[in-house]
Protein backbone atom coordinates (compact mmCIF):
# COMPACT_ATOMS: atom_id res chain seq x y z
CA UNK A 1 0.00 0.00 0.00
CA UNK A 2 3.19 2.11 0.82
CA UNK A 3 6.10 2.43 -0.56
CA UNK A 4 9.75 2.11 1.30
CA UNK A 5 11.04 5.57 2.67
CA UNK A 6 7.74 7.63 1.59
CA UNK A 7 6.56 10.09 3.92
CA UNK A 8 2.93 9.06 5.49
CA UNK A 9 0.77 10.44 8.14
CA UNK A 10 -2.30 8.77 9.53
CA UNK A 11 -4.64 11.70 9.83
CA UNK A 12 -8.06 10.19 10.74
CA UNK A 13 -9.62 6.84 11.83
CA UNK A 14 -12.76 6.00 12.91
CA UNK A 15 -14.29 2.80 13.52
CA UNK A 16 -17.42 1.87 12.62
CA UNK A 17 -19.79 -0.58 14.71
CA UNK A 18 -22.66 -1.34 12.11
CA UNK A 19 -20.70 -1.56 8.93
CA UNK A 20 -17.93 -3.91 11.48
CA UNK A 21 -14.55 -1.05 9.69
CA UNK A 22 -12.01 1.09 10.51
CA UNK A 23 -12.71 4.61 8.02
CA UNK A 24 -9.10 5.54 7.71
CA UNK A 25 -7.52 8.89 6.15
CA UNK A 26 -3.54 9.18 5.16
CA UNK A 27 -1.32 12.28 3.94
CA UNK A 28 1.17 11.33 1.03
CA UNK A 29 2.53 12.49 -2.02
CA UNK A 30 0.72 11.61 -5.31
CA UNK A 31 2.88 10.72 -8.00
CA UNK A 32 3.20 14.32 -9.55
CA UNK A 33 4.72 15.69 -6.37
CA UNK A 34 1.34 17.14 -4.46
CA UNK A 35 -0.35 16.06 -1.21
CA UNK A 36 -3.39 14.12 -0.95
CA UNK A 37 -6.03 13.07 1.43
CA UNK A 38 -6.18 9.31 0.57
CA UNK A 39 -9.24 7.84 2.75
CA UNK A 40 -9.07 3.37 2.98
CA UNK A 41 -12.24 1.27 4.22
CA UNK A 42 -10.51 -1.80 6.02
CA UNK A 43 -13.62 -4.61 6.13
CA UNK A 44 -13.03 -6.82 9.68
CA UNK A 45 -14.69 -9.19 8.79
CA UNK A 46 -13.00 -9.91 5.52
CA UNK A 47 -10.13 -8.48 6.12
CA UNK A 48 -10.19 -6.44 2.78
CA UNK A 49 -9.11 -2.80 2.54
CA UNK A 50 -10.81 -0.70 -0.29
CA UNK A 51 -9.35 2.65 -1.49
CA UNK A 52 -12.29 5.45 -0.82
CA UNK A 53 -10.78 7.82 -3.30
CA UNK A 54 -8.30 10.97 -2.53
CA UNK A 55 -8.57 14.77 -2.29
CA UNK A 56 -5.64 17.72 -2.71
CA UNK A 57 -4.30 19.15 -0.15
CA UNK A 58 -4.02 22.82 0.30
CA UNK A 59 -0.75 23.88 1.47
CA UNK A 60 -2.40 26.57 4.18
CA UNK A 61 -3.51 22.75 5.21
CA UNK A 62 -0.68 20.68 5.04
CA UNK A 63 1.70 21.58 8.13
CA UNK A 64 -1.91 21.73 10.31
CA UNK A 65 -2.22 17.61 9.10
CA UNK A 66 1.13 16.54 9.48
CA UNK A 67 1.29 18.38 13.57
CA UNK A 68 -1.39 16.66 14.17
CA UNK A 69 -1.47 13.26 12.60
CA UNK A 70 0.48 9.89 13.05
CA UNK A 71 3.36 9.59 11.01
CA UNK A 72 3.73 5.81 9.65
CA UNK A 73 8.16 5.58 9.75
CA UNK A 74 8.44 2.92 6.78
Amino acid sequence: MFREGEQVWRVDAQYRDKDLAWIVDFLRQGPQGHWLRQRYKYDVPTGVIYFWGATPVPDGELRQLRRAGIRIVL
